[in-house]
Formats: C-alpha cells, sequence, structure tokens
C-alpha cells in the first residue's frame, strides 16, 4: 500500500466487513490470508488519518459489524 493512500468511507467499509469475514479464515489459505491482511491494513491506516472517518461511517453504515468497529475506534480515538 502507498504510504499516501487515500481513505474514503466506502472502501473502509468494505475493509472492515473484509476483516470480520476473514477473520477466521485458515492460516494454510494464501489468498484468504491476503485479503485479510490488506483490510487490516486498510483500516490501521485509516485510524491513522481521522477520527471523521469512523464518525461518519457509523452514520452511514447499516452493517452491525462496521458500526461496532466505528465505535472502537472512535473510542480509542478518545483514550489517547
Amino acid at each position: 500500500m502507498a504510504a499516501q493512500q487515500q481513505v474514503n468511507v466506502t472502501d473502509l467499509e468494505r475493509a472492515v466487513l473484509y476483516a470480520f469475514q476473514y477473520a477466521g479464515a485458515s492460516l494454510n489459505d494464501a489468498e484468504s490470508q491476503k485479503i485479510k491482511e490488506e483490510a487490516e491494513l486498510y483500516c490501521l491506516v485509516a485510524k491513522q488519518t481521522s477520527y471523521q472517518l469512523f464518525l461518519q461511517l457509523f452514520e452511514v453504515s447499516s452493517h452491525d459489524e462496521v458500526k461496532f468497529y466505528s465505535l472502537q475506534a472512535l473510542q480509542e480515538y478518545l483514550t489517547e
């Protein structure tokens, strides 16, 4: 991933969903592990970008997993 990667809410929502979907992927499944790692990295980059992405994501997403992740990220910002 590029150091100057732009993060947007649509891609962030997709990354969170992939991270949850592939969380239990077998370590022997290289393709699933790659998807999981890329999704987690995108989420990490987003966390380093701005809390506003997660606030917006919480407001617009209809997925419980995404709302949960967004609240966790927002809590991290508040406790820093």
